[in-house]
């Protein structure tokens, strides 16, 4: 019993804290991951910000060299002219409008940038449509700081396709390619006579531009522990800015392909992983659980002291009524001795006297016999509650004979059920020695017998019979009274259970007796059950009586 108190109490505290600990865990994590969240969004937002400020650089480019190329003469050495004189162009590609080179000029001799120049461009003469395969930049306010709003302004891809729907095929564009592990760039436009006008960029003066709208990299004093790395396709690093130094190999925290021209290059991000706030927000979840466990722990201890305590009260109240008890027995056995001792010299005194002499003293001694038995079968149920609740009720087996037990239990009973007017009907077919506790097979007949008398009166009789079959016993005593409910048939015999009805109105009992009955049977091997009867209750017993050897 206090083990399965125990353990209850533990599961009371374990498994609210496991729970609290699991869920505390889960909002920790889903927590980290919102945070983790939140943050790619912000740094990404960042990046976002850096490959428009590079965007509308081309913008400005692009508005420069369209302006450069509509207010001047589009001859060939207008246009040399310009590459000569432009810090961005360093050379110049015309086409006509079927596809022939109309500069550098067919059969001129070709300086030595130029002749690098064709090499370079070689794939453009063999597949013309190449070129225009690079798109116009997307039409988006020009700005030259980065920190400006115009720069997170940036056209939805939707947005795109609506403007060169409408505009019809592109006017310019940008077409990017690799030579010699170097990204190069021409800005191409169709002149109103349909020819294609490309200016090959300078890459040094491209990637200086760049550099300029970028953030410098003199923030070492920025209290932002990042690094922002601007990779070109090669993979290596073109240009970082930023307090933070990631280590090597180090895993960038975000990762951003840049918009055309430059797609081939992407930005990255560096910064220390947020553990604090999680490592933090944990061990506050981790600290609040325990508290509530060890208030936990505190009350389950308590209640455990204090239904010690009661157990320990209440044993010592079931000690007590079993001590008297014991204290009891012997002076009543005593009291009972006596009583049959003098009904038997009242009955020598008055024995020539008339009946009527005699018979009010033959009634006081058949009360004080009557009640002292009733005392005596109830002390003996209360010793063998206390016994079962130990788990020491024990059987005493010997050889001896079922049908006599029901015939002394008959006569302790007949004065009492006389004067109720039970009559009495006993089928014995039990007469074989059998091994047997005869003083617990009396207890269980005691038991029922006595319930008979005191619930069953008003019907009038009381069926008794027994058999035997092999080595097994049966004993059923049937009644005649108001009977017991199909719902009651097992809870009778529960310690201290009795059924509130008409049945026990206004009669006395402690609600003991059928439960040590059962128990009494079942310590013989047997049982006791309440049989299905059209009227009255009816009561069997079985049990495993082995024959007894004959004594030579």
């Amino acid at each position: 019993m206090q083990k399965k108190i125990a353990i209850t109490l533990l599961l009371i505290v374990l498994l609210p804290v496991a729970g609290l600990a699991w869920l505390g865990l889960r909002m920790a994590h889903n927590e980290k991951q919102m945070a983790a969240a939140q943050v790619q969004g912000l740094v990404h937002a960042q990046l976002q910000g850096v490959d428009e400020a590079i965007q509308a650089y081309f913008l400005d480019l692009q508005d420069s060299l369209l302006a450069q190329l509509t207010l001047r003469p589009l001859d060939n050495d207008s246009l040399k002219k310009m590459a000569l004189e432009s810090a961005h162009v360093q050379q110049v590609l015309v086409m006509a409008a079927d596809g022939s080179r109309v500069l550098p000029a067919p059969g001129a001799p070709l300086s030595e940038s130029e002749k690098q120049f064709m090499q370079r461009t070689s794939a453009l003469w063999d597949n013309p449509s190449l070129l225009t395969q690079g798109g116009p930049l997307p039409m988006a306010p020009t700005t030259s700081s980065l920190g400006s709003s115009a720069k997170k302004f940036r056209l939805s891809p939707v947005g795109k396709g609506m403007d060169k729907a409408e505009a019809g095929p592109a006017q310019s564009g940008w077409y990017a390619w690799h030579w010699n592990a170097q990204l190069h760039h021409l800005f191409w436009w169709r002149d109103p006579q349909n020819r294609l006008i490309a200016l090959e960029l300078a890459p040094v003066t491209l990637l200086s531009d760049v550099i300029t709208r970028l953030p410098n990299t003199g923030g070492e004093t920025s209290p932002v522990q990042t690094r922002t790395r601007l990779v070109n396709g090669s993979g290596r690093t073109v240009y970082e800015w930023g307090p933070y130094q990631p280590a090597d190999k180090e895993r960038s925290l975000a990762m951003l392909p840049l918009s055309h021209p430059l797609a081939s290059w992407k930005l990255e991000y560096f910064a220390p992983a947020l553990q604090g706030g999680a490592a933090v927000n944990t061990f506050g979840i981790l600290a609040a659980v325990l508290s509530i466990g060890l208030a936990l722990a505190g009350l389950a201890l308590y209640l455990y002291r204090e239904h010690q305590r009661e157990l320990r009260t209440a044993q010592q109240r079931v000690n007590f009524v079993n001590q008297v008890s014991h204290e009891l027995k012997t002076p009543l056995t005593n009291i009972r001795m006596y009583a049959e001792l003098l009904e038997a010299e009242v009955a020598d005194s008055f024995a020539d006297a008339p009946v009527q002499d005699g018979a009010k003293a033959h009634q006081y001694i058949g009360v004080i016999t009557t009640e002292s038995l009733r005392l005596s079968r109830l002390i003996a149920n209360v010793l063998s509650l206390g016994q079962s609740q130990k788990s020491q009720l024990r059987l005493a087996r010997q050889s001896a004979c079922v049908d006599d037990v029901i015939t002394r239990c008959v006569a302790a009973f007949q004065p009492a059920l006389d004067a109720k007017g039970i009559a009495v009907q006993v089928d014995a077919h039990a007469a074989a020695r059998v091994m047997l506790d005869p003083e617990a097979l009396e207890q269980i007949l005691n038991n029922l017998v006595s319930n008979v008398e005191k619930y069953a009166a008003a019907g009038g009789a009381i069926h008794i019979s027994s058999r035997q079959d092999q080595d097994v016993s049966t004993i059923e005593v049937r009644d005649f009274g108001p009977g017991i409910a199909p719902q009651d048939h097992n809870r009778i015999f529960e310690p201290f259970y009795r059924v509130s009805s008409r049945l026990t109105d206004g009669v006395s009992g402690t609600g003991i007796g059928l439960g040590i009955a059962r128990e009494l049977a079942q310590l013989h091997g047997g049982n006791l059950v309440v049989q299905d009867v059209d009227k009255g209750a009816c009561f069997q017993v079985t049990l495993h009586t082995p024959q007894a050897k004959e004594t030579p």
